[in-house]
């Protein structure tokens, strides 16, 4: 397996697992009180966004040849990031309400 094939499959195993969180979330989030409910899915919106921008990235990386992929893989690694830190940020409000 050559160094990008075994990124790829942990990055789509990690955006995986962050799926199946974010459908966690908002079932959580439907049985919270009226007031944090529109803040929670203003929170599950970015963070599927942010999802959602990661895979574009993970895909753009999978088109790529061996000679680019090093350089997709930067903008993949910053997509990842910032999905990291927007679902550490809604996990913490959704076990502080749990």
């Amino acid at each position: 397996m050559s160094k990008k094939e075994a990124y790829q499959e942990k990055m789509e195993a990690q955006l995986e697992k962050w799926r199946a969180e974010i459908e966690k979330f908002k079932a959580q989030a439907k049985e919270t009180k009226a007031d944090a409910t529109i803040e929670y899915h203003q929170q599950l919106s970015e963070l599927t966004d942010k999802q959602n921008a990661a895979e574009q990235k993970l895909q753009e990386l999978n088109r790529a040849g061996t000679e680019s992929w090093e350089e997709l893989k930067v903008g993949v690694d910053n997509a990842v990031t910032a999905l990291q830190q927007s679902f550490d940020r809604i996990k913490q409000k959704m076990q502080a309400v749990s």
